[in-house]
């Protein structure tokens, strides 16, 4: 099942895309929504993804109140008019 989904970009992204703050997905989990943008907006592919496809490590998406890891991104369903946010986990040192 496809979902239309509004994701809310990090400020660092938001320069890829113009300054825009949120966009629109769709898809049936979150990598199929991010999946979707990235085919639609290859500057925020780049961003996305890694050289193999993979989501990149250091993005992590907000759904419902819980935090959701890139490796989780492949399972985790959405459903339709969910949002989205997505932010940049952060290292310690």
């Amino acid at each position: 099942m496809s979902a239309k989904v509004q994701v809310r970009l990090p400020p660092v992204l938001r320069t890829v895309m113009g300054g825009l703050g949120e966009v629109e997905g769709e898809g049936g989990t979150i990598g199929q929504v991010l999946t979707d943008l990235a085919a639609r907006h290859p500057a925020l592919g780049l961003h996305l993804f890694d050289e193999a496809g993979s989501p990149r490590r250091n993005i992590v998406c907000l759904h419902r109140g819980e935090l959701i890891r890139a490796r989780e991104f492949a399972a985790h369903t959405v459903e339709p008019g969910a949002r989205l946010v997505m932010t940049n986990a952060l290292a310690g040192g």
